[in-house]
């Protein structure tokens, strides 16, 4: 059985009804009646949006030296989930499991880093 998301927020990215959907204020009340999938998080998603590759990691950094790298599970030692890595002035955090775009996307958002990447995610997004 495909994974399904129960907490959508309002720009969050997903698979409603074999669609890729950005949930808004118009359309937030079919979406929570509908069965809604997560987006895998893809290495050429990220590339298609500013993301360089470093290594084994995909990285961004923005305008205020706050930095994502993003380990996908294909590259971490077997593990079942990709991960990020942030530092962010004197913070530093190491390896949160994230598996979908919407996880990526609320946490930039917590990050106030790069808003406008949830609008520009899909370029190129092929399911």
């Amino acid at each position: 059985m495909a994974p399904t998301v129960s907490k959508v927020m309002i720009g969050d990215w997903l698979l409603v009804d074999g669609k890729v959907t950005k949930v808004t204020k118009e359309n937030i009340g079919y979406v929570l009646n509908t069965l809604c999938q997560p987006l895998p998080l893809l290495p050429e998603i990220l590339e298609k949006n500013g993301w360089e590759q470093e290594e084994d990691a995909f990285v961004l950094v923005d305008d205020y030296e706050k930095r994502i790298e993003f380990y996908p599970k294909e590259t971490n030692y077997n593990r079942t989930y990709g991960y990020i890595n942030v530092e962010a002035g004197c913070i530093s955090l190491t390896e949160l499991p994230i598996n979908y775009v919407h996880e990526l996307q609320r946490f930039m958002d917590l990050c106030e880093m790069n808003s406008e990447f949830s609008d520009v995610i899909f370029k190129g997004y092929d399911i």
